[in-house]
Order: structure tokens, then C-alpha cells, then sequence
């Protein structure tokens, strides 16, 4: 099949992404491409992939929407047999009557102008199926998106981990304040540039420094994966519902369990005792409950979601079509 991946037209596009769930398009259009698909991705300059092929579109503009018609205007007019949308805007949705188009909702959203019911919608988690139908009116296939799967890597691991969005609803003031010295040392990093407020950002930074807790803010790739390699368990307390999470994924394919809390889709990322635990009956407890997770459960519950996995399922869903 000749199959075009669209991405959000916000940051260049490549596996190295510190943040975000956009990398999960090179993942996608990579692993359909080693299936044998011709496939091509239309992201912003500087994406990379490493078996589709790639049509640079615009410079990263880090703002959501800019640059989606300018896009659409590159890639309309292909000989697509199928376009795999995963923008937050309806331009590849109105060329529902010449080609299969199949619209990814990346998380909660507002709901798209015009959608044409032609469209096939992908949500990530059962919750977020029964939540955009109910908002929106859209019945959808459930699919996720996937992670690569690593092996993980020997040494030390460490005290503990909050990796992720600086906004409230993710709840790491909740977490830096609840934290006691004698659980260990507790490191908070994640993205503080993007985010809803910079005013909240400033209250966890202010509260970390002392109790153990050690602020480090946003940190590279590279910096996330050993972060992620060398602690003993990532912690995710979410305060309102989730469609998914990817860091979830990524702590358990380098082998590290995730303490969280059963909001939204996330109640149905982990498995209690598998891959991760859930806040009940207080931190200290949990605690206790991660350290006897093994990397190697953590690992194979990560297979399930890896690319070839995913891709499948999005090839399946063309098949019934």
C-alpha cells in the first residue's frame, strides 16, 4: 500500500524526541515500511526516519496549528492509497472521498470541524474510546501507539522519578510535597516550556531542593533514558484522566516499573504487580509494592505495544475497511 504518515506540523519529528507523543509517527511509519509498504511521512524540516520516507514540510514553529495548511497544500494532491492522520486539524479529513483516511486522536482534544463519517478514527485506551464518543460522537477502533522495546541495562538503580508535563494535572506538586526524605533521593524533570501555566512550573521548582527532592527541569534524550535506566521506579500521579502515556511505556521498556494512579486510560496501562502499581494505600506502600516488580515483567509487558505490534493492528484495521 502506498501510505502517507502526516504528523502534527509542530516540532521535527525523529526518535531522539525528548518529550511528547509525536515520535510515535516515526515508529508507525517505520515499522509499515519494513513491512513492505511504500510509505512516506510529511513532517516539519529536520524530521528524520529511518525506513519511510520523509517530505520536510515547514520549519518547527512550536505552535499547534501553524503550519497545517501549508502542509496539506504539499500533500494533497499524492497518489495516496491511504493517509494515516495524527494532526489536530481537519486538512487530511476532506480527502476522505478520494483515499482512506485515518484520523489519530493524540490524547483529549476538541473535536475536528467537518469530520467526514468516511473518516476512521483511532483512540488509544478504551476510556478514550467511550470519552470521544460521548463528547464528539465518534465511534473509533482502539489501537495506542507504540514504544521501542529495549532490553534494558545492567547497574545500579537509584531513588526515584517524576518525568513528565510541568501542568497541574499531572500532579508533581502534590508528589514533591508528599515526599520524605527516607523514601530516598526523588528527581523531578519533564518538559517546563510548553506547559499551561509557568506560574505552577515555579511552585515545583521552588518546592523541590530540600526533603531529598532534586529539581532538574527539562534534560535531552539522552539525559531521559539514563533518568529512565536509573531509578528504581517512575512515578506518574495523575490528578485528572489520561488518554495514555507514553513515558509510562518507555519507563517499562527499559525495564522500570511505573507507580501511578488509575485515571482515565491509565488504569488500563498497568497491569497491578506486572509492570507497575497503582497510589493505594499511601507512597510508602507503593513503594514497597514496585520493588518487587522485576525489569523482565516490566519488559515483555512492553512488547505488546512495539511498533511491529502497533503497526499490525493499524493494517488490520485497513483490512476491514
Amino acid at each position: 500500500m502506498r501510505i502517507s504518515v502526516v504528523t502534527p506540523q509542530v516540532f521535527a519529528v525523529t526518535r531522539e524526541m525528548p518529550y511528547g507523543a509525536e515520535w510515535a509517527c516515526v515508529l508507525i511509519a517505520d515499522a509499515l515500511a519494513k513491512k513492505g509498504h511504500d510509505v512516506t511521512m510529511y513532517a516539519p524540516k529536520g524530521s528524520r526516519c529511518q525506513d519511510a520516507a520523509v517530505v520536510e514540510t515547514v520549519e518547527p514553529s512550536g505552535e499547534w496549528g501553524a503550519g497545517e495548511r501549508r502542509a496539506f497544500d504539499m500533500y494533497k494532491d499524492c497518489q495516496h492509497e491511504v493517509i494515516l492522520d495524527f494532526t489536530h486539524h481537519y486538512y487530511p479529513c476532506v480527502l476522505a472521498n478520494k483515499v482512506k483516511v485515518v484520523h489519530t486522536c493524540f490524547g483529549i482534544q476538541t473535536a475536528i470541524p467537518n469530520l467526514d463519517s468516511r473518516v476512521r478514527v483511532v483512540t488509544l485506551s478504551k476510556w478514550h474510546q467511550k470519552d470521544t464518543l460521548t463528547r464528539f460522537g465518534w465511534k473509533s477502533s482502539v489501537i495506542g501507539l507504540p514504544v521501542e522495546v529495549h532490553r534494558g541495562r545492567g547497574g545500579d538503580r537509584t531513588g526515584y522519578l517524576y518525568l513528565g508535563l510541568m501542568a497541574e494535572r499531572k500532579g508533581a506538586l502534590g508528589l514533591v510535597a508528599a515526599w520524605q526524605r527516607e523514601f530516598g533521593r526523588l528527581k523531578v524533570a519533564g518538559e517546563d516550556v510548553f506547559v499551561p501555566s509557568k506560574e505552577y512550573v515555579e511552585r515545583v521548582r521552588a518546592a523541590c531542593g530540600g526533603g531529598g527532592v532534586e529539581w532538574l527541569g527539562k534534560v535531552s534524550h539522552a539525559g531521559k533514558v539514563g533518568l529512565l535506566c536509573g531509578t528504581n521506579a517512575l512515578i506518574l500521579p495523575f490528578l485528572a484522566p489520561e488518554a495514555y502515556s507514553m513515558v509510562l511505556l518507555e519507563a517499562n521498556s527499559y525495564g522500570t516499573p511505573v507507580i501511578t494512579t488509575p485515571e482515565g486510560g491509565i488504569a488500563e496501562m498497568v497491569v497491578e504487580g506486572e509492570n507497575g502499581t497503582f497510589l493505594r494505600g499511601g507512597l510508602r506502600e507503593a513503594l514497597k509494592r514496585a520493588a518487587s516488580i522485576s525489569a523482565g515483567s516490566c519488559i515483555e509487558h512492553a512488547r505488546r505495544h512495539s511498533p511491529e505490534a502497533v503497526a499490525k493492528r493499524y493494517l488490520g484495521l485497513l483490512v476491514r475497511w
